[in-house]
């Protein structure tokens, strides 16, 4: 459906380094220090996850996007954009959203 097969979430280096299979697609990486910090983490496909932390001033809402390139189908490339923009939608406004990204964009 998004053209990755697999996704992982590792807590650590460790665990990555220890998995025989590679994976590609999305990634957030956080210090352990954040692990009490953190209320959700939500992974949606490989290539979209997102991860919301408990903050001082307010909840903050991470979103890793790998997009896919301009040479995927259409259809592929429309869905996994209307996914982004619900995500983006449905975080409430009093939640700081950071989107990081890997847009694969080539200009045509």
């Amino acid at each position: 459906e998004d053209g990755i097969r697999d996704f992982c979430l590792s807590r650590g280096l460790g665990d990555v380094y220890k998995r025989q299979q590679q994976f590609t697609g999305v990634s957030i990486i956080l210090s352990p220090l954040f692990d009490l910090l953190t209320q959700d983490i939500k992974l949606i496909n490989g290539r979209l996850i997102t991860i919301t932390l408990d903050t001082a001033q307010a909840p903050l809402k991470i979103m890793g996007i790998y997009a896919p390139h301009n040479g995927l189908d259409d259809s592929l490339r429309r869905t996994f954009w209307e996914k982004v923009e619900r995500e983006i939608i449905d975080t409430p406004p009093s939640t700081d959203l950071v989107i990081t990204e890997d847009f694969n964009a080539r200009p045509t």
